[in-house]
């Protein structure tokens, strides 16, 4: 057991790691769930006359290099909670900052492993701390969109404004109406788009912005956009759209729901023309219930394949009463101790689309209750716009958020920290530092600030976007007040001290005076 130190501004020692063996190896996850991970067998073993209960150990440090699955590869230590996670089939597993400790006394060549997704390890995690978490309507959205891009960093084919303008404005809309006095969703289809009005856009948005994502070809491959036949019914003149699937000699209309029969005549053949709609959770609305934010924050994270994130999208805490766009675990990426890492962080964040005022009191609440729960957690509060666009009462929210989560202190960090993201690090194509260099009108951040440590990150989003001062000068404004309050108690308690003492020598005085008088 030692003193936990981080080692963000100053070096600090480590112990030493004696290692027998070490193996690389790539495992691919059987359609039972299960996965074979090579046993490692020491020198020594099989030499001795006796043997223990466990005479050496395996220490897995799994990866996911580029964020290609949505698998939780990092787990909180479980030293004080051996019951979760469940990832292995018979032997003793222990999470460690060091990775995945399988004690061994004898070996059969392999070890089977169970992993779970992100989404599945962050629903036990919580029932572990009595709090049951289901995925949200939302939090099933943004997970298809992310799954449907690839990989957290293939979202960066979101990270471009007027694409996901273009596609919001294609997908289907919902309108509140009131019937008889009672509202009534109004639900209308997606719209569909010329092609060349499609293949426009993405030439234009070659030009500004780098990546192989940029491509119409792309979306099309990751089913996007689906092709289709416009074909104007003789009924109604209602104009039908129709993919590949459904085109036959006999079509329904729509709108009128007549059965028509299509025309084969040269310049009926002429009249048809191709259209693209966007299918699948990229037809729901509202810029697919948020699933741009949370797909891209989560992203911004994750900017680095050395780091790594274990993550959920939306969830809903029944206890709290709450719901969260995400949560995760974090940990930055290092090169140099391998062998001993930082302790993963917790943080648990709002996503936002382009909505006015969209950051309310309400998802303020959410998530200061959530943080309440988890001390230590970091909070992100992010959203698709610039922060030109943030209004007052959005700022002052915020403000008032990241000022709660610095009253208090772990380990000389605040408490809670809060990072806040706009559009600028969100729509960014080579991350965090790159983006306040193209787009930022304000100072940079000196050198030596990381975006990957998140407690370097809050702290400058906070003097960036929320003129707030430093940790340090704020830590420093607290211990002043802190031993000036204390010297104004020290002087009331003196002087109610010193009235005490003058009223008994009064009363003194005053009975010495009344007997003599007597």
């Amino acid at each position: 057991m030692w003193e936990v130190r981080t080692e963000r501004y100053v070096s600090v020692d480590r112990r030493i790691t004696i290692h027998s063996k070490s193996k690389s190896f790539d495992e691919e996850i059987s359609s039972d769930g299960y996965a074979r991970v090579p046993t490692l067998v020491p020198d020594f073993h099989d030499k001795g006359g006796s043997y223990a209960r466990s005479t050496w150990i395996n220490v897995i440090q799994p990866s996911n290099d580029y964020h290609d699955h949505d698998i939780a590869v990092i787990f909180p230590t479980n030293l004080w909670q051996p019951g979760f996670p469940h990832l292995q089939s018979s032997e003793r597993l222990t999470i460690t900052r060091e990775g995945w400790v399988i004690p061994k006394q004898y070996t059969i060549g392999y070890s089977l492993l169970r992993p779970i997704p992100g989404r599945k390890a962050m629903i036990e995690w919580f029932e572990m701390r009595g709090i049951n978490a289901v995925p949200s309507e939302a939090g099933q959205v943004a997970a298809q969109v992310i799954s449907s891009a690839g990989n957290l960093l293939a979202c960066g084919m979101f990270a471009d404004r007027e694409t996901v303008q273009l596609l919001n404005s294609m997908a289907e809309s919902h309108s509140e109406q009131r019937r008889e006095g009672k509202p009534v969703r109004r639900v209308a289809p997606d719209r569909a788009k010329h092609r060349d009005e499609i293949k426009q856009h993405f030439a234009e948005r070659a030009k500004r912005s780098f990546g192989y994502w940029n491509s119409l070809e792309y979306f099309l491959e990751r089913s996007v956009f689906r092709a289709g036949l416009r074909v104007q019914c003789p009924t109604c003149a209602y104009y039908n759209w129709f993919d590949l699937d459904a085109i036959g000699y006999n079509l329904n209309c729509s709108r009128c729901l007549n059965e028509f029969r299509l025309s084969q005549a040269p310049h009926d053949l002429a009249s048809f023309e191709w259209f693209y709609r966007v299918i699948g959770p990229f037809a729901a609305p509202d810029y697919v219930r948020g699933g741009y934010a949370v797909a891209l924050t989560l992203r911004c994270i994750a900017e680095r394949h050395e780091s790594e994130l274990t993550w959920s999208t939306g969830l809903e805490l029944k206890e709290l009463g709450c719901e969260v766009d995400f949560a995760g675990w974090y940990r930055r990426g290092s090169r140099l101790f391998e062998s001993e890492r930082e302790e993963p962080v917790f943080l648990v964040g709002e996503a936002k689309s382009f909505g006015l005022n969209a950051i309310n009191k309400q998802s303020i609440d959410n998530l200061r209750l959530v943080a309440e729960q988890f001390p230590g957690s970091i909070m992100i509060v992010s959203s698709l716009k610039p922060i030109a666009d943030y209004s007052p009462k959005e700022l002052s929210l915020l403000t008032e958020l990241a000022r709660w989560g610095r009253t208090r202190r772990i380990n000389g960090q605040p408490r809670n920290p809060l990072i806040v993201l706009t559009g600028t690090e969100l729509f960014s194509d080579y991350g965090i530092r790159q983006a306040w260099q193209t787009n930022g009108s304000k100072s940079l951040p000196p050198a030596y600030v990381d975006p990957t440590d998140l407690y370097q990150l809050a702290e400058s989003t906070q003097q960036r976007y929320l003129n707030l001062p430093p940790f340090h000068a704020d830590l420093y404004e607290l211990r002043f007040q802190r031993t000036r309050l204390a010297r104004l108690l020290r002087l009331r308690a003196n002087s109610q001290e010193l009235y005490i003492q003058r009223t008994k020598l009064v009363g003194l005085l005053r009975s010495r005076s009344k007997f003599y008088c007597v």
